[in-house]
């Protein structure tokens, strides 16, 4: 069984590689699409995580508890 990091380091490759795709197929900008990946796969790893402890993801501006 894969562990956590390595199923995100997966999605991230996965998500990396659809979004060259879409862009083209563009040469020399590996990089660009892999820290896109991982930014849009962590922040939806948060919001799953918020989802499932029952937190707003961010927290409201209204609101004085961020707990």
């Amino acid at each position: 069984m894969l562990e956590n990091s390595e199923l995100l380091e997966r999605r991230i490759r996965e998500r990396a590689f659809e979004l060259w795709q879409e862009a083209g197929c563009p040469e020399g900008r590996a990089d660009e699409f892999w820290h896109l990946a991982r930014e849009r796969e962590t922040g939806a790893q948060a919001l799953d995580l918020a989802e499932e402890s029952g937190r707003n993801y961010p927290p409201d501006s209204n609101s004085q508890n961020f707990s």
